[in-house]
């Protein structure tokens, strides 16, 4: 009887788990300089030439707080900066464009019911950033995986691993337009429309009847009442003015 020989694992997940800790970690590092400009340019010159440099980022190193704040300072966002952030924040509230949301609460909107509401919308994100990205990981995204999974251990809740399972199976899909409608179901499916509307229609305030035209236009025949549920939920402003709305007469110069 032949005696059988042990293949060896060529697996690639195997591969990394095998590795040297001091090997990985010079691979993730020169992974993280080959990605960042920025990083070259630090270590090249400020790190290799300024003591104070090097003495705070030993400080980093330490110190969770502080190297909190260097993240922030390397990445061009000071203490000062921040604050200088906030004001400007606070000077546009009154100049909101999307019926009360920015841009990015919009773009979170019209994620959530891509995945339809029914995966870890976490799950959902770290999807969809991943099938942006197949190739090759950027620092933020390994980071977000790695606290994604770090989550999954901690709680127990191993669930998220099927909803990132099935957040891709929902990205592949949407990729064809003929089945969205399919994977995201009715319900959700005029929600995702509105929310696509709104983004691309910015303004300070929306008129139901606007938004029952445009899903009309779709083919989708909805009950004002449920728009208004939807505004009210998501903290969308509605246009309550009385009146037609006003026709902007164009004349060639």
């Amino acid at each position: 009887m032949k005696r059988s020989r042990l293949l060896p694992v060529t697996n690639p997940i195997w591969q990394l788990l095998t590795e040297n800790k001091e090997t990985a970690t010079a691979a993730l590092f020169r992974e993280l300089c080959v990605t960042s400009p920025n990083l070259r340019h630090w270590l090249w010159n400020d790190f290799a030439r300024e003591d104070d440099v090097r003495t705070s980022f030993k400080q980093a190193l330490k110190d969770p707080v502080a190297g909190h704040k260097w993240d922030r300072a390397f990445a061009g966002q000071s203490e000062a900066w921040l604050v200088e952030q906030r004001r400007l924040r606070e000077s546009m509230a009154e100049t909101v464009t999307y019926g009360g949301l920015s841009r990015i609460e919009v773009e979170q909107l019209i994620r959530y019911y891509q995945a339809a509401g029914r995966v870890d919308l976490g799950a959902f994100l770290l999807a969809q950033y991943w099938f942006k990205n197949r190739e090759r990981g950027s620092a933020t995204l390994i980071r977000a995986t790695m606290r994604f999974i770090a989550n999954i251990v901690k709680s127990g809740q191993v669930g998220l691993l099927n909803d990132f399972a099935k957040a891709l199976g929902y990205l592949e899909t949407f990729r064809h337009k003929t089945k969205r409608a399919s994977v995201v179901g009715y319900q959700d499916w005029w929600k995702l429309n509105l929310s696509l509307y709104i983004l691309q229609n910015p303004r300070s305030a929306y008129r139901k009847r606007d938004l029952t035209a445009h899903l009309k236009g779709l083919g989708l025949s909805i009950d004002l009442r449920q728009i208004q549920r939807f505004c009210v939920q998501h903290g969308i402003a509605r246009d309550i003015s009385a009146g037609r709305p006003r026709r902007q007469n164009l004349r060639s110069s």
